[in-house]
C-alpha cells in the first residue's frame, strides 16, 4: 500500500496515465484529423466538469506526432479580451508550434510566413489585421501544414466576440479553400446559442454540424475508475454499486468522492463510504444546481419540471427532443433502455428543488 492518492487531479485536467476511458469518444474526436488533408471541424459539447477539455486535450496529446505536417493549437476564449485578440494569439500560437516542425514542405515558407506573424502582431486596425491573418494561413496552405485549433470555453465567446464580423471570420477560417485550419470548439451550449447571445444571430455553427457529446463515464470508464483504487490497497470495484448510487458516473464526483475515501483510508484503515460522502456534501450540492441551471438555460426554464418528471416515472410525458438533450447533459443514465437520472443522490436533491419552489 502507498500514501499516493491515485484520485489527487480530480477537477484538474488530465493526460496521459491518469486520464480514464472514454475510448469511443476519442475515436470521434480523433477522427477530425487522423488521415491526410486539412483537419474536419467538430463542436465539443457537454455540462459543467464532464471532461470535456481532458478529452480534446488527451486526443491530441496521443496523435502530437502522428502527421508532421500537422500542427496543435489550444487557446482559452475567455484568456481573451476581444475578438482580434484572439485571432492574434491564434496565429502567434500556430507560429509558435510550425517553430518545431519538421516538415519539408514549410522550409521554403518559413521567412514569409515569419514576417506575416509579426505583422499580425503589431496590426490593430480590424480590416487590416483580418487581412494579414488570413494571408499567413494561405501561405501556411500552400506549405502543405494544416493545423487544429482548438478553442476552450468558446462559451465565453459571447463576451470576447463584440460584433458578427468576429463570428463570421472564424467561419472564413474554418471553411475557406484557402485555409488549412480544422475547427474544434469545447463549450457547454450549443454553438448558435452562444452567437445568438452575442450578435443575435449564428453564422458559425452551420460549418460546425459534427458534433461530440461529453456526458456522464460509461460502465467500463467507471470500472477503470475504481480500479484505480487498487494503487492504494483498495478495492473499489466490490463497492461500485453502493457508489455509483450516490454519484452515478459523473466524471467529477466520481472522481471527487474516490478521492475522499482514499484519503480517509490512508488515516484510518476503513473504507467508509457514507462517511466520505457527508464530508463532500456542499461539493455536491453545488455540482447538482450547476447541472439543473445548465438545463433551465437551454430549456427556457423548463428545467425543473423535467427533472421532476424523470424522478417521478413520467417520462412518457417528456418530448423525446427533451429526453434527448437531457442525456447529452449528462442528467440521465448513459443506459439508453432506461429513462432515470444518473444517480439517486441527484434525484434526492431533485425532489428537493421542486418542493422548495421558485427560487
Amino acid at each position: 500500500m502507498t500514501d499516493d492518492n491515485p484520485y489527487r487531479l480530480v477537477g484538474q485536467m488530465t493526460l496521459g496515465d491518469p486520464f480514464v476511458g472514454r475510448a469511443e469518444l476519442l475515436r470521434k474526436v480523433q477522427s477530425c484529423w487522423r488521415g491526410q488533408g486539412r483537419p474536419g471541424n467538430l463542436s465539443i459539447q457537454g455540462s459543467h466538469r464532464m471532461g470535456k477539455t481532458s478529452l480534446v486535450s488527451r486526443a491530441a496529446e496521443i496523435d502530437g506526432d502522428s502527421r508532421e505536417n500537422l500542427l496543435f493549437v489550444r487557446l482559452s476564449v475567455g484568456d481573451h479580451e476581444s475578438g482580434t485578440d484572439l485571432f492574434r494569439a491564434v496565429v502567434r500560437e500556430t507560429h509558435h508550434e510550425l517553430g518545431s516542425s519538421t516538415s519539408p514542405g514549410a522550409a521554403p515558407y518559413r521567412r514569409v510566413l515569419d514576417q506575416l506573424a509579426m505583422d499580425v502582431a503589431k496590426q490593430t486596425e480590424w480590416f487590416e489585421l483580418a487581412e494579414t491573418v488570413r494571408t499567413f494561413f494561405t501561405y501556411l496552405g500552400r506549405s502543405d501544414m494544416s493545423v487544429v485549433v482548438i478553442l476552450d470555453e468558446f462559451d465565453r465567446a459571447s463576451q470576447v466576440f463584440g460584433r458578427l464580423a468576429d463570428f463570421q471570420f472564424l467561419r472564413t477560417l474554418a471553411s475557406e479553400a484557402f485555409s488549412p485550419i480544422g475547427l474544434v470548439t469545447v463549450s457547454r451550449r450549443p454553438i448558435d446559442v452562444v452567437e445568438i447571445d452575442a450578435v443575435g444571430g449564428s453564422t458559425l455553427d452551420g460549418v460546425l454540424s459534427l458534433r461530440c457529446n461529453v456526458g456522464c463515464f460509461s460502465d467500463t470508464d467507471i470500472d477503470e475508475m475504481l480500479g484505480r483504487a487498487e494503487q492504494a490497497g483498495i478495492d473499489l470495484r466490490a463497492r461500485k454499486d453502493e457508489i455509483t448510487h450516490i454519484t452515478g458516473g459523473h466524471p467529477y464526483l466520481l472522481g471527487l468522492l474516490c478521492c475522499e475515501i482514499v484519503h480517509r483510508f490512508h488515516y484510518s484503515a476503513t473504507v467508509d463510504i457514507r462517511l466520505a460522502y457527508s464530508g463532500l456534501i456542499p461539493q455536491f450540492e453545488t455540482q447538482f444546481k450547476v447541472l439543473a441551471r445548465s438545463l433551465d438555460a437551454a430549456t427556457g426554464n423548463r428545467g425543473k419540471d423535467l427533472l421532476w418528471r424523470v424522478s417521478q416515472n413520467r417520462d412518457d410525458t417528456i418530448p423525446a427532443i427533451d429526453v434527448d438533450l437531457m442525456r447529452r447533459l449528462g442528467l440521465l443514465s448513459p443506459d439508453v433502455g432506461q429513462i432515470c437520472l444518473f444517480s439517486n443522490k441527484f434525484a434526492h436533491f431533485v425532489q428537493r428543488l421542486v418542493q422548495s419552489g421558485p427560487e
